[in-house]
């Protein structure tokens, strides 16, 4: 049951990801009000999220998480240009390549469950396993395309 609603949280993830050191960067400029208002809007956002959506199917639930994630973005890039830390172009133009990698890695994921036939396999543990190595195949290669100089520090502190 919880193999369903685990991409949309990824996806939730992924999007949030890409704010979390402003988080950091807000509490090292001693922005505490912006800190608190950024917060503000994303627990409002799960919580009106978490209102609407908590009788339907959790599938639901975790579609809902994308949608905070989305506030959480929105609310992350207006403090940032609020405060000049970035423009609105830059913080768009970070996403570009996290969009690219995300898809790149969803469409391989689709292909797994497509290849399968869907449903639940009959050894989820070895399906999940196997899935798994696939799309961390499929993360590093979607990097070396999308972002090298990730590849490059990566493969430095392999070796270091």
């Amino acid at each position: 049951a919880s193999i369903a609603p685990a991409p949309w949280l990824r996806i939730a993830a992924a999007i949030i990801g890409r704010f979390v050191v402003l988080n950091a960067s807000l509490t090292g400029l001693g922005e505490t009000r912006a800190l608190f208002m950024l917060g503000l809007a994303e627990q409002s956002a799960r919580v009106v999220m978490l209102i609407l959506l908590c009788w339907t199917r959790i599938e639901w639930v975790a579609m809902g998480s994308v949608g905070v994630a989305i506030v959480y973005a929105l609310a992350a890039i207006t403090v940032g240009t609020r405060l000049k830390l970035f423009t609105v172009r830059e913080a768009l133009s970070s996403l570009v390549p996290a969009i690219a990698i995300c898809s790149a890695v969803a469409v391989a994921g689709i292909a797994i469950d497509l290849a399968r036939g869907g449903g639940i396999p009959p050894h989820p543990l070895l399906a999940v396993v196997e899935a798994a190595a696939i799309l961390a195949v499929g993360l590093l290669i979607a990097v070396s395309l999308v972002q090298p100089a990730v590849i490059r520090v990566m493969w430095r502190l392999v070796r270091h």
